[in-house]
């Protein structure tokens, strides 16, 4: 079979399949069969407050997290709006905390990142348990899905633990997307009671066991915001405006 043949097989496949089946297509090579237990494909118009709920509505970083930027666009997308209004940065941010909190398993996203300066987008798992000190990470850690420094084609994979003062520890690396800005890239984490293994866009990125591994349930956060002042960029703040787009979020654990 040719080239061009097996890609029309191909795409003719994933038009037929069943979500549950397509989605099990998509995800990295991992050991083990894996059965979702918890997603979100963001249908509809609203927001579901039985797994999110809004994050900060008020100062966050050097800006703001406004539940205004945050919302679905009735095409099956979440989409969190980073904008300047005045002098000040605005974003969004959301988590399923009290909501959705689970020990190990997979975890997937896929998106479209901002492309302006300024702007970070980042995936994370957090826990009270993270601001513990004593016990390495082992009772809640800091689990960086994805951070991307604003309009660049590679994204930070990061752990913190023992808090976030004097005894704060950290470790992290550093991963390429695949393709461009404009494309959709894949996030996933596979986290089991002895490691974390990192893919972006279904490539293995960072496989470690620092910090002891957590061994809690953790939640969900997402969100958009600046580490820096917009003015540091010159951002126009009459038209600069940008987005970081999520498709779904869809958890897995392993099949017995």
């Amino acid at each position: 079979m040719t080239s061009f043949s097996a890609l029309i097989v191909l795409l003719l496949l994933v038009s037929v399949l069943p979500s549950s089946q397509l989605s099990q297509t998509m995800l990295p090579p991992h050991d083990g069969n894996w059965e979702i237990i918890w997603s979100d494909e963001f249908d509809g118009n609203k927001l579901d407050a039985a797994k999110w709920s809004y994050g900060i509505d008020g100062p966050r970083g050097d800006g703001l997290w406004s539940k205004e930027n945050v919302f679905l666009d009735g095409r099956g997308n979440l989409v969190f709006r980073a904008n300047i209004l005045g002098d000040q940065f605005v974003g969004a941010g959301i988590d399923s905390y009290r909501r959705f909190a689970v020990f190990a398993g997979l975890f997937s996203f896929r998106c479209k990142l901002p492309k302006l300066p300024g702007f970070r987008p980042a995936i994370w798992l957090s826990t009270p348990g993270v601001e513990s000190v004593g016990n390495d990470g082992r009772d809640g850690t800091e689990i960086d899905i994805m951070e991307q420094p604003g309009r660049s084609a590679f994204v930070h994979l990061n752990l913190h633990w023992d808090g976030y003062k004097d005894d704060h520890k950290t470790t992290g690396t550093i991963a390429p997307i695949i393709g461009t800005l404009d494309d959709w890239h894949s996030f996933t984490l596979v986290w089991t009671e002895n490691e974390y293994v990192f893919y972006v866009d279904n490539v293995e990125s960072w496989r470690t066991s620092a910090g002891g591994v957590s061994q809690v349930p953790q939640f969900i956060r997402m969100g958009i915001e600046t580490p820096w002042r917009p003015s540091r960029f010159e951002l126009d703040s009459q038209t600069d405006e940008d987005y970081f787009i999520c498709d779904y979020v869809r958890v897995y654990k392993k099949a017995l």
